[in-house]
C-alpha cells in the first residue's frame, strides 16, 4: 500500500463531528506518564498537529486513529464537537495509519502496538519485514514489540493500563518462570519500581540458572548478588582512571571476605590544578579485573 504519508493526512481540512459518534479502539489506552518518559525526546506530539482528531468513517459512525489525549478531554470537559480529519481506509490501512500517527504523536500503547503487528501478520499475512517497511522500523523492533504478547494476562493489563512500561516487561521477559514474572510483576507495581529497579531485581533472580543442590542455593545466589555491586564499583573505579585521576586498585578476596580499595592522590591532582573529567591520562595504572 505504500508509505504511509503523514503530511498528506494533515494536510486535509477538518471538519467539525460529534464526539459521541466516535469510538476508540479497544487497546487505545494512551500510556502512562512513566512510560512516557522513558522514550527519547519527552513527551509532546511529534508533528504538532494536537487539536486534530483523525477518524476513519465506520458502522454508526467514526473511529477514532489519532488524538486520544485530545478527545478525552474534550469529552471530559462536555465538549460535543471536535475538529477531525475524516479518511475512508480499509481495515489494513486504518491499522497502519493507527501505528504511524499513533507513535508520532507519543499516544500509542507498547501493547496495542504489539496486537496491531500481530493482526497484520495472522490477519493479512504479513512478514515482519514487509510491516517494517511500510512505517520505517528495523524488524528486529517489531520482534521485540511481539514478544510482550508472550507474558501473563495480567502483566499484559499491566501495560495496558500503564501499571508497568515497555522497560519494565522487556526486563521481565528474561525470565523463564511465569510464576516468578508474576510475583515480580506485582512486587513492582506495589512498590512503583522503576525501570532500572526492575532491571535489578530481574538480574539478581535470574543469577541461579542451573538446578543446584539446596545447601548450595543460598550461597550461590548471595555471591551472585555481590557481583551485580562488584562490578559496578570496578566501573567507577574505570571512570575515575579516565578522568586522568592518578589513582591505584587493588582487590582482595580471602576468608570468605571480599576488599575493594581504591587510593586517590589528592596532593598530587591539586598541585596540577585538575578536576575530574580534565587533564593527561598518562601514567594510569592497570585495573586487573575478576569475574
Amino acid at each position: 500500500m505504500g508509505r504511509i504519508a503523514v503530511r498528506e493526512i494533515y494536510a486535509q481540512i477538518p471538519v467539525e463531528i460529534p464526539l459521541r459518534s466516535i469510538r476508540r479502539r479497544e487497546d487505545s489506552v494512551p500510556p502512562s506518564e512513566a512510560f512516557m518518559r522513558e522514550r527519547a525526546g519527552g513527551g509532546g506530539s511529534l508533528t504538532g498537529d494536537e487539536g486534530v482528531l483523525v477518524v476513519r468513517k465506520a458502522s454508526g459512525g467514526y473511529e477514532l486513529l489519532a488524538g486520544d489525549r485530545d478527545f478525552l478531554r474534550w469529552a471530559a470537559s462536555g465538549k460535543e464537537t471536535g475538529p477531525a480529519v475524516v479518511l475512508e481506509l480499509e481495515d489494513v490501512e486504518a491499522l497502519f495509519v493507527r501505528l504511524v500517527l499513533g507513535s508520532n504523536r507519543r499516544e500509542l500503547n507498547p501493547l496495542e502496538e504489539a496486537r496491531i503487528y500481530q493482526r497484520l501478520t495472522a490477519e493479512f499475512g504479513m512478514s515482519q519485514e514487509e510491516i517494517g517497511a511500510e512505517i520505517g522500523k528495523v524488524q528486529s523492533t517489531i520482534a521485540n514489540k511481539l514478544r510482550l504478547l508472550r507474558l501473563e494476562r495480567e502483566i499484559q493489563e499491566g501495560i495496558r493500563s500503564g501499571q508497568i512500561g515497555e522497560r519494565h516487561a522487556r526486563a521481565l521477559l528474561r525470565l523463564d518462570d511465569p510464576e516468578l514474572r508474576l510475583r515480580l510483576f506485582r512486587e513492582c507495581v506495589r512498590k512503583s519500581w522503576s525501570a532500572e529497579e526492575m532491571e535489578l531485581a530481574v538480574a539478581v533472580k535470574s543469577g541461579i540458572r542451573s538446578p543446584l543442590q539446596a545447601k548450595n542455593r543460598r550461597r550461590v545466589g548471595i555471591y551472585r548478588d555481590l557481583r551485580i555491586f562488584q562490578n559496578s564499583l570496578r566501573q567507577i573505579a574505570r571512570e575515575m582512571l579516565r578522568a586522568g585521576l592518578r589513582c591505584e586498585v587493588a582487590e582482595e578476596d580471602s576468608g570468605g571476605r571480599w576488599v575493594f580499595k581504591v587510593a586517590v592522590s589528592v596532593e598530587e591532582e591539586a598541585s596540577r590544578g585538575k578536576t575530574v573529567g580534565g587533564g593527561s591520562q598518562a601514567g594510569r595504572p592497570d585495573v586487573s579485573e575478576r569475574t
